[in-house]
């Protein structure tokens, strides 16, 4: 379980480098999808993930050091399902 509280980490980490660092052009081709946020500065969403990356890890850290329980795993595995399905699938 705790290779799973640290690959789930990293794999946001890593759609959040992939979304901000990599030229892919990923701000105009949401702004395109999502009309109603087309006025959205980027450090709006820069703000929306470090906020969204913090709680990630907080409930990472527990499920990390937690041995009887494995509930914070699956609310971040939740969390990243969510994320895919309502803002990446459209």
């Amino acid at each position: 379980m705790k290779i799973l509280a640290i690959t789930t980490a990293f794999s946001y980490l890593i759609d959040c480098i992939e979304k901000f660092v990599l030229p892919g052009r990923f701000m105009s081709w949401h702004h395109s999808l999502q009309l109603l946020l087309s006025k959205q500065k980027s450090s709006h969403y820069l703000r929306l993930n470090v906020i969204a990356f913090a709680i990630f890890v907080i409930t990472e850290w527990f499920a990390f050091f937690n041995k009887d329980s494995n509930s914070s795993l699956v609310i971040s595995a939740s969390f990243l399902a969510c994320n895919a399905i309502f803002t990446h699938i459209k």
